[in-house]
């Protein structure tokens, strides 16, 4: 199910190491990735591998030298590279795989210039890591300092100059998507940029000559934890491919910001055109959008689709009298009223939402084969059958699968309570429990609404009402919160819980009343009259901390492990229950 979620948001590259001589491709032979391999060193001291047909096939290009930004000069970053050129990674005077760089400083962009085949930098500007003071960027807000975002248009400003001191090779963009771990970075806001702000960060790097985009990061957890950026990159993904050979035949010709007022910091529109043989690519840029910090929601918002009129795109001397120019997004082809001008075209009158794309094409069929691809990638992603930012069940799946939320168990139901078990999730750092008197879980039971267990696998239950139905549910958290909400894994599948009827004969009528000794205790406590009993001990507040299952009639329990404190020591015998305090200091 993930594969085919990356199918569907059009994905076709991977980026890690080798993993267990993983070659793409070989988990969906239909659907192959290519490889961007993570570090030169792992090329250089594993040939038999990364030189396997089917892995060079596969090859994309070789990050060798990572994020040479921080550490390396550019002198060491160019022997790197030579060396990999230069190595029996591959026969001599044979091809060999491009070689990238991951470009993390502007200002020193021109000390890296020309080293690898095709240099990206990372194009972040929401909650994330960044090389520049993002509250120094208060005029463009009014005077307000941000802290959690910086002007979206700047990933413009900073991919225009990669490709002026990269000429002529291609650049690429690592572009912002959902990634688990923004956390790290600021905990002001959702960490993960919004579907407006995915989609607005693309474009500025597309508009602006970058031949190959690159998602960070879209792992399997990072899509699960916001499921709405899978529609926005599948729509992002079609209208791409439907561009496809206008994006890889072009180069930017043209960029002018246009300012309300003719003041700089109250910017209006961003204008970009991308010239190719045939036909040119236009955007327009709403450059409006705002912070909004009204009750710490703290993300950048548009004011919905905004009004052009009058906007001028000049255009090289060959495509300045087209005979058709249209409006083009994931949905379809748009007419809008335009006119050639002696330097370009002039869009008279039409509206946009955060972006508006155009192509002026000099014959009318540019556009039939743009209908016939996007009615190819309809096709496409209707063939997939498998469609988790929309379809609820489909995302139940993808959860199952890729095990992101608990497996929930009962067990040892009596009168007043039972046991639930889960197991434990690698990226959790604590649990919450719900348990409600309905399945819809629309009436919760104020003790057990939101609880925090701790990082701990299973919870005891108890004080609850003889001969009653209830649901349990529990989801995984990793400790952040964003304005006092903790951000989860999905709810596990609820269970139902039944408790027992009171039994009125005494529980201990034909057996002994099991005997604690050392209590309080230091290390060790042993326990009279225990065989055939299963022992739980938990804290105060119903976390299971220790299990054991007895066999002897002494038996002896180690609670060194345990904490200072006030414990409970649950014991359960076929249908006997006895509980005992239990001291440890």
């Amino acid at each position: 199910s993930f594969l085919r979620t990356l199918e569907l948001m059009y994905i076709t590259a991977i980026h890690n190491n080798n993993v267990d001589n993983f070659i793409p491709g070989e988990l969906r032979p239909d659907y192959p990735f290519r490889h961007m391999l993570n570090e030169f060193p792992n090329v250089y001291e594993n040939p038999q591998i990364y030189n396997a047909e089917a892995y060079i096939e596969r090859t994309a290009h070789i990050a060798c030298l990572g994020e040479p930004n921080w550490g390396k000069t550019a002198m060491e970053s160019f022997n790197i590279t030579r060396t990999y050129l230069l190595s029996k990674t591959y026969p001599k005077n044979e091809w060999h795989r491009p070689t990238g760089i991951d470009n993390s400083m502007p200002q020193r962009f021109r000390y890296f210039a020309g080293i690898t085949d095709l240099p990206d930098y990372d194009n972040y500007r929401i909650t994330a890591p960044s090389d520049d003071r993002w509250r120094s960027y208060s005029d463009r807000w009014g005077g307000k300092e941000i802290r959690w975002g910086a002007p979206l248009e700047t990933i413009g400003d900073i991919t225009r100059v990669l490709h002026a001191v990269s000429k002529p090779r291609p650049i690429a963009a690592w572009s912002q998507n959902a990634h688990y771990n923004w956390w790290g970075y600021n905990n002001l806001r959702r960490p993960s940029p919004t579907p407006d702000e995915i989609y607005f960060q693309a474009y500025q790097s597309l508009a602006n000559g970058v031949k190959s985009l690159y998602w960070y990061s879209l792992e399997a957890s990072s899509i699960l934890l916001f499921r709405d950026v899978i529609n926005i990159t599948t729509r992002i993904g079609r209208e791409i491919r439907m561009l496809e050979p206008l994006y890889l035949s072009g180069v930017p010709y043209y960029h002018e910001r246009k300012n309300l007022g003719g003041n700089k910091f109250t910017p209006d529109a961003d204008l970009n055109v991308i010239a190719t043989p045939h036909a040119a690519l236009m955007f327009i840029f709403d450059l409006t959008y705002f912070p909004d910090t009204d009750n710490g929601v703290n993300q950048f918002r548009f004011k919905g689709w905004k009004s052009v009129e009058n906007y001028h795109l000049p255009l090289p001397a060959y495509l300045r009298n087209p005979v058709v120019v249209k409006r083009v997004d994931a949905d379809g082809i748009y007419d809008v009223q335009w006119e050639s001008t002696e330097t370009g075209v002039t869009i008279l009158k039409d509206s946009i939402y955060r972006v508006g794309i155009y192509v002026a094409a000099l014959e009318e069929n540019e556009l039939q084969s743009m209908m016939s691809r996007r009615e190819y990638l309809l096709y496409h992603e209707e063939s997939i059958g498998f469609d988790p930012g929309s379809d609820d069940h489909d995302f139940h799946i993808l959860k199952s699968e890729m095990q992101y939320a608990p497996q929930l168990s009962v067990k040892n139901e009596d009168a007043t309570g039972f046991e639930l078990r889960w197991n434990a999730l690698n990226t959790a750092y604590n649990y919450y429990l719900d348990i409600a008197s309905d399945p819809d879980f629309n009436n919760l039971l104020p003790e057990f609404t939101d609880l925090e267990t701790g990082n701990v696998t299973g919870y005891l239950v108890s004080e609850l009402e003889p001969e009653t139905d209830y649901y349990c549910r529990v989801r995984a958290g990793n400790g952040k919160f964003i304005r006092n909400i903790a951000y989860t894994s999905a709810n596990s599948e609820p269970v139902k819980a039944t408790t027992s009827a009171v039994n009125t004969t005494s529980s201990t009528s034909h057996y002994k009343q099991l005997k604690l000794y050392p209590n309080p205790a230091t290390d060790l406590i042993q326990l009279e009259n225990a065989e055939g009993f299963r022992l739980i001990i938990c804290d105060v507040t119903g976390n299971v901390m220790l299990e054991k299952s007895c066999y002897s009639s002494l038996e002896t329990i180690d609670i060194r492990s345990l904490c200072k404190g006030v414990y409970i020591l649950r014991a359960q015998r076929n249908s006997e229950y006895q509980t005992l305090p239990l001291v440890k200091y």
